[in-house]
């Protein structure tokens, strides 16, 4: 049940249509993975999400931190930009994105919804370091040193 672990974080499996979610809780101590099962039919995003962070807060009492100490990670993977608004206007903030290409199509088209975080959670090319540092607040997914260099000169270069 535990392994050794690197980033506090939550994990949605397949973007809210999922019945299975999967919530990873990191502090000092070893990873501690919670499987909760989900009703099979909520009607709407925002039914989902409160599903979801009840079983988040259920599981941060379980491991003794504090309330509101996980953030949700939504992955907005293949969902139109209209259900990432629906989302929105349920509360989320913080969207997830595997391909760059996605990421700024909708980082474009949802511009003028103020707060959004964006994370970059697909694996990452050095060729479009460019293009990530431009819109995501996060990137998850760097795994090597000379993408870690790259970033951080693109970062740099766009006052990030």
């Amino acid at each position: 049940m535990a392994r050794p672990g690197t980033d506090a974080g939550v994990t949605i499996a397949c973007a809210g249509v999922s019945r299975r979610v999967v919530l990873r809780c990191a502090w000092s101590s070893p990873w501690y993975k919670f499987r909760v099962n989900t009703p099979p039919r909520l009607d709407g995003i925002a039914a989902r999400l409160a599903d979801v962070r009840a079983s988040i807060a259920r599981a941060e009492a379980h491991a003794h931190r504090p309330p509101g100490s996980v953030r949700l990670v939504a992955v907005s993977k293949k969902q139109p930009a209209s259900a990432i608004a629906e989302a929105y206007a349920a509360g989320q903030r913080d969207f997830g994105e595997n391909y760059v290409q996605e990421l700024q199509t909708k980082s474009a088209e949802l511009a003028e919804l103020e707060g959004v975080r964006w994370h970059a959670i697909g694996a990452l090319q050095r060729n479009k370091a460019k293009d990530v540092v431009r819109v995501a607040h996060v990137i998850h997914t760097i795994d090597r040193e000379d993408l870690a260099i790259e970033v951080g000169k693109r970062a740099a270069a766009v006052g990030r």
